[in-house]
This record gives structure tokens, sequence and C-alpha cells, in this order.
């Protein structure tokens, strides 16, 4: 069973992550370019993809899913592993690939650091039942990075 500490903990961290989240992804549409200046999507996507996160911003609501996030039991984060040293894991590795990211700015490290944020965000969505778009935006935005 879960404790409240460790409850309190994984609701806190797992609202910081989507704000997080969220905030790289901006980041990433605005200025997402290479260490050399090279965007990282391909080019004649651009357009759509700021459109899209335009899109996106004005429609999902970061409120709510946090809101949603709080209320979820946490026997339920439990068993998703979103509590304890389980969700501390996860978050520093998503921590330790965004600063090899933001140090070296490759599109391998891009492309690792958008698995690794995955693989959270995935079991976070089961588990609060969180609106799917965010993870539906961060796929196509790792689909559209450009592989040359």
């Amino acid at each position: 069973m879960i404790n409240e500490e460790l409850e309190d903990e994984a609701k806190k961290y797992l609202g910081d992550f989507l704000g997080e989240t969220l905030d790289f992804l901006k980041m990433l549409v605005h200025k997402g370019a290479d260490a050399e200046d090279r965007p990282f999507f391909v080019e004649e996507l651009l357009p759509e993809i700021r459109e899209a996160w335009e899109e996106f911003r004005e429609e999902f609501n970061v409120e709510n899913a946090q809101k949603l996030v709080n209320e979820t039991p946490g026997s339920v984060l439990q068993s998703y592993g979103l509590y304890g040293s389980q969700l501390r894991l996860k978050l520093s590795a998503i921590s330790s690939w965004r600063e090899r990211f933001l140090g070296k700015r490759t599109k391998k490290l891009l492309l690792r650091l958008l698995d690794a944020i995955d693989t959270l965000l995935d079991s976070l969505m089961q588990a609060a039942e969180i609106d799917k778009a965010i993870k539906e935006i961060k796929d196509i935005l790792r689909n559209s990075i450009d592989e040359d």
C-alpha cells in the first residue's frame, strides 16, 4: 500500500512533469534546431507543426490534466509504477536525456529524450485518464523529425 507522503510526492512530480513536457514541446516547435542551427523537423511540415501546436495549446486543458492527476488514487499510481523510486527513476532518466540533449542538441539525443518522455506519459495517461492529445502531439512531432 502506498503511503500518503509518497502519494503526495508522486502527484507533485507528475504535475511538474506535465508542465515541463509542455514547455519542452513548445520550445521544440518554435526553436527546434540542432547545434548547427539546422531545423529538426522536415522543413515543409514546419508551418503545419506550428499551427497544430497552437491549436493543441488552445484546446488542451493543463489545469484539468493536473486535477486528474491529483484525483488519481495512490493505489492506481502504484499499479503503474508512478510513485517512489520507480517514478524518480523515470523522471531522472528524462532529466538526464534532457540535459544531454540541451548540451549537444543532436537528433539522436532528442529521440532518446522523446522516448523517455513517452514511457512516463503512456503510464500517466492510462493511470489518470488524461486527454490523449498530449501524446498525439508529442508522437507527431517525433515522427516529423527529419532523418537527413
